[in-house]
């Protein structure tokens, strides 16, 4: 269940556990956390925030 109560896709959750994986191994062979560039679009919208292009080419992984 998410916080509002409801269900959650089961891929959606799939995904995250992937790219937190993911995100965990690069972090284990030595890159610094604050250096992965991932950029989470639902939060993103959430905040109201328009992302340039530029910025999204830039990342190397966009979570929906």
């Amino acid at each position: 269940m998410s916080g509002n109560g409801r269900v959650r896709n089961p891929r959606v959750i799939l995904n995250e556990y992937i790219s937190t994986s993911r995100q965990l191994c690069r972090t284990f062979k030595g890159e610094k956390p604050g250096d992965l560039p991932v950029i989470n679009l639902k939060t993103a919208e959430a905040l109201s925030l328009t992302l340039p292009q530029v910025l999204l080419a830039l990342a190397n992984e966009l979570i929906e």
